[in-house]
């Protein structure tokens, strides 16, 4: 069991409730997803390359250092290779900084010491505490970037965790004596699995900043009076380390009915809404138990002869370089398949098109080094089998 800081990284989640981040609430362990480290190896192969001036290092062995699984070392590599050109350029800006982790408190923001990556042990209990990728001063205005790996992040206009991590930074650097201007410039790196690299950015104005301080000088006030748990649809729109322990969703799930309830009125209506909102972050913790318990100990025998666990499946996945681009341009006499690069095609549309020719045209397409597997695991009921010790 631990107790979950507020970081920047919760800020939307901590708009809506702030239970979880009560210090007198204590939560259990969570693990980390696949997704979640690929984008941590990716981080530090950015921050890594930043700090040599850009020269390049070895995502393979930044995979080892942190011990990621071997099946998500292509993924790292595929990243930093499509997206090396833009971190080399990042490293030519005068004065970079990279991964500053900040402070904010009523009264003033702070640069923290650490350690490693989401180390905070620096903070003051009643700090909020955040981490920026890449920090720098511009022509008098504070920038700051963040690296995302996710699928589809927020545009940086409505992107809260850098608008908080804005308004820490401003303060913390002009409490060093930076002469700056009253705007931060946020920017979302948003980094695509071939690695393309799309950059969205949005100003801060010293009005914008001045109501994300007072938002989070509420936040503050409401955490030092014990806040009480929110349902609601952030309960599954957001990532909440309390899922598994909060007593609303916990209610919701003892509260429901064991038959579909007829709805007489408008506030029956909101209310059942809310409800099953939290019953499905329930559920969403309860199926996560389930995987990390069969995970350890093997399938579960469902009693009909049927179990369940993980099964994994392996597919082709098609990523066009030149070489391949050219010839399959050539096969389908298209005059234009695709202007994004690198470029891709699924297997089943280039079966649509070539039909009993797939074969051959993918032996040759492997050649080219245009075909590599994926494999992705998926919990289902099958067919039971004893795990053997």
């Amino acid at each position: 069991m631990k107790r979950h800081r507020f970081s920047a990284s919760k800020r939307e989640l901590a708009g809506h409730c702030l239970w979880w981040a009560d210090p007198d609430n204590e939560l259990p362990e969570d693990t980390v997803g696949p997704a979640a480290l690929i984008g941590t190896a990716f981080h530090t192969c950015a921050e890594r390359t930043i700090l040599a001036c850009g020269e390049r290092v070895d995502p393979f062995a930044i995979c080892e250092e942190m011990e990621l699984a071997p099946e998500h070392h292509d993924a790292v590599q595929i990243r930093y290779d499509g997206a090396y050109e833009a971190i080399k350029a990042k490293a030519q800006i005068p004065g970079i900084q990279v991964e500053v982790k900040y402070a904010y408190s009523k009264v003033n923001g702070r640069i923290l010491k650490a350690e490693g990556p989401r180390d905070y042990s620096d903070a003051k209990p009643w700090e909020l505490v955040g981490t920026v990728d890449i920090a720098y001063i511009q022509d008098g205005t504070l920038v700051i970037e963040d690296w995302k790996t996710g699928r589809k992040p927020p545009r940086a206009r409505w992107a809260l965790q850098l608008h908080m991590l804005g308004a820490a930074a401003h303060r913390a650097m002009g409490a060093l004596g930076h002469t700056l201007d009253g705007n931060v410039r946020v920017v979302v790196l948003h980094v695509l699995p071939d690695g393309t690299v799309n950059e969205d950015s949005y100003t801060l104005s010293g009005e914008e900043l001045q109501r994300e301080c007072e938002t989070l000088d509420a936040l503050l006030e409401q955490l030092g009076g014990h806040p009480e748990p929110k349902g609601g649809d952030h309960c599954t729109s957001l990532y909440c380390p309390a899922r598994r322990v909060c007593p609303s969703t916990q209610g919701a799930m003892l509260t429901m009915p064991t038959s579909i309830p007829t709805i007489m009125t408008m506030e029956d209506a909101a209310s059942w809404r809310k409800k099953l909102d939290l019953v499905r972050a329930a559920a969403d913790a309860l199926e996560k138990e389930l995987k990390q318990y069969v995970d350890k100990h093997g399938d579960l025998d469902m009693g009909d002869g049927r179990g369940w666990g993980p099964v994994s499946q392996t597919r082709d996945k098609l990523t066009l370089n030149a070489k391949a681009f050219a010839y399959l341009k050539r096969k389908l006499n298209k005059e234009k398949l695709e202007e994004a690069a690198p470029r891709s095609i699924s297997k089943s549309s280039l079966k649509k098109a070539l039909g009993s020719d797939l074969d051959k045209t993918l032996e040759h397409l492997t050649t080219l080094d245009a075909v590599e597997q994926s494999t992705s695991v998926r919990y289902q009921l099958k067919k039971y089998v004893p795990r053997e010790d």
